[in-house]
């Protein structure tokens, strides 16, 4: 009986280390108070790039595509691909992990090559300072979430931006949540309505129509 335990015990054990070995190791870090500067300063320039692009001939699809692209680049697309999977995230290969960070790159820039988005970050001015360079920091300190205020067209946008430590020195978006409605939020439902009984490949294909 108890070799047939240490038997059973072992097997799960060698499954859960072959997921592992499977699954990407992605990891954020821990913010400390110096962090926070550079954070701000990562987000600064970002919004300010995608400001100046914004204010060219922006009914143009190749400026919708330049402004689109710096914004795609500053996600944190592993991280933010891991938690729109879910529990779902151990199942994937690191393959076909990869197949659906480039779908969700693709997914993103479909999302922030729109006027509207163009038209609001247009009339941002970064100099006066309408994000709140007081950011409030995750229980396990692991994110950090600034506050700002945009102009548009149609009144005042509130919006946050959740930043993430990838490495030393190294900052991206993790989600930009626009009058409480999310993108995380939003990418996580639209994956868990995609993968309800369905293989990977099949939930990879159909992403992949949405991008």
């Amino acid at each position: 009986m108890i070799i047939k335990f240490l038997r059973t015990f072992i097997m799960l054990i060698g499954m859960n280390v072959f997921l592992c070995a499977h699954a990407p190791a992605i990891q954020q870090q821990d913010f400390n108070n110096a962090d926070e500067k550079k954070a701000f300063a990562f987000l600064k320039n970002t919004l300010k790039k995608s400001n100046e692009i914004a204010k060219q001939s922006s009914q143009t699809q190749k400026t919708k595509r330049k402004f689109a692209t710096i914004m795609t680049n500053s996600f944190a697309i592993p991280h933010i691909a891991k938690f729109s999977l879910g529990r779902e995230f151990r199942k994937y290969s690191t393959e076909n992990f990869t197949q659906f960070e480039r779908t969700l790159s693709d997914y993103l820039l479909k999302v922030y090559a729109t006027q509207e988005k163009i038209d609001v970050f247009a009339s941002i001015n970064i100099e006066d300072d309408d994000i709140s360079n007081v950011p409030e920091l995750s229980p396990r300190k692991n994110r950090l979430t600034y506050k700002a205020v945009f102009e548009s067209k149609n009144g005042p946008i509130n919006t946050q931006f959740v930043i993430i430590k990838i490495d030393n020195n190294k900052y991206k978006i993790f989600d930009i949540r626009v009058e409480g409605i999310g993108l995380l939020s939003n990418l996580r439902s639209q994956v868990s309505t995609l993968s309800v009984n369905k293989s990977i490949e099949d939930f990879l294909k159909d992403f992949a129509k949405k991008a």
